[in-house]
């Protein structure tokens, strides 16, 4: 009754679920990439058969229209006006861009490049190139208009930071993250670049700004729960760039972590500027008085969370409590 059911007991799903013995497979070789770099390749983006010139600031570029105008309405209708109903050879003209050098060189990479090139670099994302390579392509497509491009490419940039924020957890996690990669470089400040530079050209109600808004988030309540010396960079290294990009809701929630995590070592920081410790000063007055407790038992960390309980209640008044023009310090 209780002995190994006959072939014809079993049902047919033992049969169809049945696998057979593993047949050892032999080791794939590894991939072979390009020995020669897109670059080198066409001398600087200078192609033999191209026929449109840009240039930009004093570098100057000899592609092939059909690249530029395969996605682009913007390129397409630019190379119209230039010549309009002739020839589509440009060569006596040169059109003149406005646009980063090195983010444009980017583009054009990625214009000429084919899939083992793609494939190369998305094989290491640990490459500080990577993230570079990507943001540019995103930002110089999105304002060309070549839309499934600065998606896809965007789409890549945004995942890649959210790995990274997965990854940077402490010891104590670890062993809920070993199918997961911990060794995946934790650079606040070059990850607050690269999604402020999201939230600047998308849209605010865009699925990848509320995605940068919301890694950003967790980007800054990572970086607060581990010590000011851990990683290259730490909180106030990124105080100028969101001033930069006057994002006074995530400039509130970086004063707060500096306060509730770093103990009085802003006072003497010379990452900070007098008015950076105007407003912490205003901000510790303001939480004090709106009952949160600066310096008293903070939140432990979470993994399941992207902000501190106290951020998350307060939510957009947050910034009200560090703004120092709407307070004046001698009634505090």
């Amino acid at each position: 009754m209780f002995g190994t059911p006959s072939p014809r007991g079993r049902s047919a799903a033992y049969f169809l679920n049945a696998r057979a013995p593993a047949t050892p497979q032999p080791a794939l070789p590894p991939p072979r990439w390009h020995e020669t770099s897109v670059s080198q390749a066409t001398s600087d983006f200078s192609y033999d058969d191209g026929n449109v010139r840009l240039r930009i600031g004093t570098k100057t570029y000899k592609v092939a229209r059909s690249r530029l105008t395969q996605r682009s309405p913007v390129f397409r209708d630019m190379f119209n006006v230039t010549k309009e109903g002739s020839y589509p050879g440009l060569l006596d003209d040169v059109v003149e861009l406005h646009d980063n050098v090195v983010e444009f060189e980017h583009y054009l990479w990625f214009i000429h490049a084919d899939a083992l090139d793609v494939a190369e670099l998305n094989s290491r994302p640990d490459d500080p190139l990577y993230l570079e390579r990507w943001i540019s392509v995103a930002k110089i497509a999105h304002k060309y208009q070549v839309d499934a491009v600065a998606d896809w490419s965007i789409g890549l940039v945004l995942q890649d930071i959210d790995d990274r924020v997965k990854a940077a957890r402490s010891s104590a996690f670890d062993d809920q993250v070993k199918s997961r990669r911990t060794d995946l470089p934790f650079d606040i400040r070059t990850m607050a670049r690269f999604l402020l530079s999201v939230t600047a050209l998308w849209a605010s109600d865009t699925p990848q700004a509320k995605c940068a808004r919301a890694l950003f988030r967790a980007v800054l309540y990572r970086r607060a729960h581990h010590s000011a010396a851990w990683g290259p960079n730490d909180i106030p290294d990124i105080i100028p760039i969101l001033e930069e990009h006057n994002e006074t809701q995530f400039l509130a929630r970086a004063y707060y972590y500096i306060l509730a995590y770093r103990g009085d070592s802003w006072m003497s920081d010379a990452r900070l500027s007098a008015v950076d410790r105007q407003r912490l000063l205003c901000g510790f007055h303001g939480l004090s008085r709106a009952g949160v407790t600066i310096g008293g038992t903070m939140d432990g960390y979470d993994l399941g969370r992207i902000e501190d309980v106290a951020v998350e209640q307060h939510g957009p008044q947050l910034w009200t409590y560090f703004d120092a023009s709407a307070l004046r310090l001698e009634n505090v």
